[in-house]
């Protein structure tokens, strides 16, 4: 389960998503690291021949979006119900068999 920061920055990734796609701002943000952290992030940045802000901005929006996709997949999975199995019955509990 989600907890409620990431189900919060969710909901917020979609709407900034529909706000950007109509004005196209954007948000300068301070973000600390360690300097090894930075670093790798540095590298990184520039072998996809993007600035560090892009980069961490893309790497998040992905995250964002792969995190709300996998959400949707658990909730129609999770929503879906018991399997049934060939005769259209479902399957039996576990006590039920080791009674």
């Amino acid at each position: 389960m989600k907890s409620g920061v990431a189900n919060l920055l969710t909901a917020h990734w979609y709407k900034s998503i529909s706000f950007k796609a109509i004005m196209k701002t954007k948000k300068n943000v301070t973000v600390v690291l360690d300097d090894s952290l930075a670093q790798l992030i540095r590298v990184e940045a520039a072998k996809s021949k993007k600035s560090v802000s892009s980069f961490l901005a893309d790497f998040l929006a992905d995250h964002f979006q792969n995190e709300a996709s996998y959400q949707k997949s658990m909730e129609a999975f999770l929503g879906a119900g018991p399997y049934l199995n060939s005769q259209g019955k479902p399957y039996p509990k576990r006590d039920e068999l080791y009674e």
